[in-house]
């Protein structure tokens, strides 16, 4: 069953994602790191590449593509199935503490 939006929401900005933790502090569990750099090396080398040179390396998305040779909307489709399989990997191990 869908709701509809209340008129006073039709302005407000999306919910976010509520995280337990922040990012730097998970990252200075050494086990973390080594979990995301083992999963960030398993990632498709597309995946991966897109993954670095845009969010570690910052590069404009117009540059990643040029350097990728892809096309904008395939960037998006690198970027969101990286994303998605890091996102589950940190939840796993915020839950579990494993990797």
């Amino acid at each position: 069953m869908q709701t509809a939006l209340k008129p006073t929401d039709a302005g407000a900005p999306p919910p976010s994602l509520v995280a337990h933790d922040s990012a730097e502090r998970l990252l200075e569990n050494g086990a973390l790191q080594d979990c995301l750099d083992k999963h960030l090396s398993a990632l498709p080398e597309n995946q991966r590449s897109a993954l670095i040179l845009y969010e570690a390396h910052q590069h404009k998305s117009n540059d990643v593509c040029n350097i990728l040779a892809v096309s904008a909307s395939n960037l998006r489709v690198l970027l969101h199935r990286g994303r998605q399989k890091i996102l589950l990997m940190v939840e796993k191990f915020q839950e579990t503490g494993e990797c």
